[in-house]
């Protein structure tokens, strides 16, 4: 008990030792003087806790960076690539049936309204509206009908070249913004066409009777 009690003091006395002689260190008991040993000396009492503490800033240093750039790279853009190895014949005819009747609808009506104007225009030109009307409706009828089947055919042809080619690459990114050459070249469309309706309002004589 009464060593280890003493044991403290005999360390510290060390220590003082050290720290005023330089090369040697006295015992506090017999007060004889003993030449250092470097062994002891080379390791400090604050040495494990100052390398614990550099070990520690230096990951800390060396994780900052990383952290960031990954973090940087988290709020950028992200670009995937895909490939479309199969396409579902089913939902290609009912996509397809229903664009192009939408089309063949358009059609229709545009060919009716052409034949009203050129009949006011120079009436007895063009066969009569029944005649018109029977020729647009086969004309959409087979337009829609020869479409669809052409898109579900063109399907199960790709899936037949898939199977080899292993489909279409496609690149999907989360990008929103424009990129160089279309930032530039759509503000320019757009100026272009507001000049272009400006001046045709400006030199197309429109009727009295369409401004009411």
């Amino acid at each position: 008990m009464s060593r280890a009690k003493r044991r403290p003091l005999t360390i510290a006395g060390e220590q003082a030792a050290v720290t005023q002689g330089g090369g040697a260190r006295s015992s506090p008991e017999d007060g004889s003087t003993a030449p250092h040993d470097p062994a002891e000396r080379s390791v400090p009492v604050r040495e494990p806790e100052e390398s614990g503490e550099s070990e520690e800033s230096g990951v800390a240093e060396g994780a900052g960076p990383a952290a960031a750039s990954g973090a940087a790279a988290a709020s950028g853009p992200r670009t995937i690539r895909m490939r479309i190895s199969e396409g579902d014949p089913w939902s290609v005819m009912v996509t397809s049936f229903l664009l192009l009747a939408g089309v063949g609808i358009l059609a229709f009506a545009t060919t009716v309204v052409l034949w009203i104007l050129m009949e006011a225009m120079a009436p007895d030109v063009l066969p009569d509206l029944g005649t018109v009307v029977a020729i647009a409706i086969g004309v959409v009828t087979v337009e829609v009908v020869l479409g669809t089947g052409l898109a579900t055919l063109g399907t199960f042809l790709y899936n037949l070249s898939s199977l080899y080619s292993g489909g279409v690459e496609v690149s999907v990114t989360d990008d929103l913004d424009l990129p160089p050459a279309a930032a530039q070249v759509l503000p320019a469309m757009a100026r272009a066409r507001a000049r272009v309706r400006r001046s045709l309002r400006g030199r197309t004589p429109w009727p009295r009777s369409w401004s009411r």
